[in-house]
């Protein structure tokens, strides 16, 4: 081959790329999407972004982002603006593996507010991740057509998709599935007693356990406070609480447990109730004999403002034999003057 054809060649390759590389660049939908964008004023632009039709929603999404910047709030409207056109697009998106994007598409498909076409896409997906988002994306939409989902995973052999699905049956389930739940308590595995925890505070704020159900789901609760791990014991804390003075009536017969952070726990739980029946029965853990439970007890009567927080705090500073313990007390009783 002469040089002359190899330089020839040369062009000819050079000229074919940059030619290649100008028409993937040019495309007019997205140069339209830029070109808005580019505008100083955002606010008006709505209406014209919508009239460039869905195969733009893919440009706009990428003008998305979890800050409060106009332009992000501006592209996120515009996609809900869309309705169930938008869907498509934004499954793709929970399937890209970048946690930005799978979160604003989650924000967006929650504000379209359709389960059904995400109900079809959970039960033929196989990732793991972009199950756990639409089940809660599922969850927050919080459709009744959606139990059965939340059904289906809750009996997963994959840990986290259940734990998900199980505290799920906390926001739509009924009876059976606080049973169910109730059972998940028992689980030797962490992440599904996570779940099942608080399943049982859903169902508590919205008045759905049965009576004769409360003593047994208080007690599995409970069990979950001396939990080895903070988070599973944290996440009873908070569904204990939502029991309120329910709860209270049978916290009192597990003062005297063994366990140190049931004990120190249950304080955290009579803090969040507030109520004077919690106030009786932390005034019973003000005399435990670990100085953290009664620790715990004073910090607890200075944070939830019980009528009486005071004068019990005074009573204990009597009494109380631990210096750093005294030191606090006093420190506590200051600040409350």
């Amino acid at each position: 081959m002469t040089m002359r054809l190899k330089v020839f060649i040369g062009i000819i390759s050079a000229l074919s790329i940059f030619l290649f590389a100008s028409f993937v660049r040019s495309d007019p939908l997205k140069d339209a999407v830029d070109s808005l964008f580019a505008q100083a004023e955002p606010d008006s632009l709505k209406e014209k972004l919508l009239l460039l039709g869905t195969d733009a929603i893919q440009y706009i999404f990428e003008y998305t982002g979890v800050s409060d910047k106009p332009e992000e709030k501006l592209a996120k409207d515009v996609i809900v603006s869309f309705g169930n056109d938008a869907i498509p697009e934004m499954l793709s998106q929970l399937r890209t593996e970048n946690w930005m994007r799978m979160w604003v598409a989650s924000d967006i498909l929650v504000e379209i507010g359709d389960p059904l076409p995400l109900e079809d896409a959970v039960l033929k997906e196989r990732r793991e991740k972009v199950v756990s988002h639409l089940l809660y994306i599922l969850e927050k939409i919080a459709r009744p057509s959606s139990l059965r989902v939340f059904r289906h995973f809750a009996v997963s052999g994959n840990k986290s998709i259940a734990s998900r699905a199980i505290s799920a049956l906390g926001t739509l389930g009924d009876t059976t599935d606080i049973r169910f739940v109730l059972k998940a308590t028992r689980s030797g595995s962490p992440r599904v007693c996570r779940g099942a925890y608080s399943a049982l505070g859903k169902f508590a704020r919205r008045g759905a356990v049965p009576p004769e159900l409360v003593g047994e789901s208080v007690s599995c609760l409970v069990s979950g406070l001396g939990r080895r791990h903070y988070i599973e014991r944290d996440v009873a804390v908070d569904a204990l609480a939502a029991f309120g003075d329910d709860a209270v009536e049978y916290l009192e017969k597990y003062l005297n447990e063994r366990n140190f952070y049931v004990r120190y726990n249950i304080v955290r739980v009579l803090e969040q109730i507030g109520t004077s029946g919690a106030f009786e029965v932390l005034t019973s853990l003000s005399e435990d004999e670990d100085w953290g439970v009664r620790w715990a007890v004073a910090e607890a009567c200075a944070n939830a403002d019980f009528p009486n927080g005071e004068l019990l705090l005074r009573r204990m500073l009597n009494v109380e034999e631990s210096r750093f313990l005294r030191t606090r007390l006093s420190t506590l009783l200051t600040e409350g003057d």
